[in-house]
């Protein structure tokens, strides 16, 4: 490709400068220091599609929360009961299922209404608005009628403590507002990003990666459903 040049795609034996974002960090050095592990494939459905050499890293605005959770994890004192102990005792995969959507459109009925599904079946779930990090864990920051200063480090703290919880084996089924993709990478960056399952509720498109799509004009009982469904689906429910 042309310096300067922009495409959409690089075609067959053509070659690119390309700027990568991974789903989750991943270890790399440049392949002009070391040649081994600056070198990588891409595979699509088992299919190699591509590959090429790491240049560089690039930083952006989560290089440092990044740098805190791999410290985090480093210091991260671990129970004598897995993760895989837990999940087959309790008979589901430990989940932060986020339900997002505009206003008033009836997020925290249908989180509730999941809770007490998954509840009355015995699981082991537990439902949290935003607000209860908000007035809580984010009280000495919290500034009256608006987070929006201070939102990157409010989904921080969401997702640390989801982590917590993700961590004992619960499926954690919070609500919040809008997100946009950018304040998904943030809890992305703090939780497992695997153990993740965004849906949306309402019929404003969205710049969101989705997992499931439910239309507001729905009733409840069908929301819900669809939402079971999908958790069984995922194998979230053994």
């Amino acid at each position: 490709m042309a310096t300067g040049q922009s495409n959409e795609q690089v075609k067959y034996h053509n070659v690119a400068d390309c700027i990568l974002r991974t789903a989750r960090a991943i270890a790399f050095d440049p392949a002009d220091v070391i040649e081994g592990t600056g070198r990588f494939v891409i595979v699509d459905d088992y299919e190699i599609r591509g590959g090429g050499i790491v240049r560089k890293a690039l930083t952006d605005a989560q290089e440092n929360l990044r740098d805190y959770v791999m410290r985090r994890n480093q210091k991260w004192a671990l129970s004598e009961i897995s993760r895989d102990q837990r999940q087959q005792s309790y008979r589901q995969r430990p989940s932060l299922v986020i339900i997002t959507g505009r206003q008033n459109t009836g997020k925290k009925t249908l989180a509730r209404a999941i809770e007490q599904k998954l509840f009355s079946e015995g699981r082991f779930v537990f439902f949290m608005g935003i607000a209860n990090v908000l007035y809580g864990v984010d009280a000495d920051i919290k500034k009256p009628g608006t987070d929006q200063p201070h939102r990157p480090e409010h989904l921080r703290r969401l997702g640390e403590v989801a982590n917590l919880m993700l961590e004992s084996g619960l499926i954690l089924v919070v609500t919040a507002i809008g997100l946009t993709q950018e304040d998904l990478r943030i809890i992305q960056n703090t939780v497992d990003s695997d153990l993740i399952e965004v849906i949306w509720l309402g019929d404003e498109p969205t710049d969101i990666e989705t997992s499931l799509v439910l239309s507001r004009g729905e009733a409840a009982e069908t929301n819900v459903h669809k939402v079971h469904s999908f958790l069984k689906q995922k194998g979230i429910l053994i």
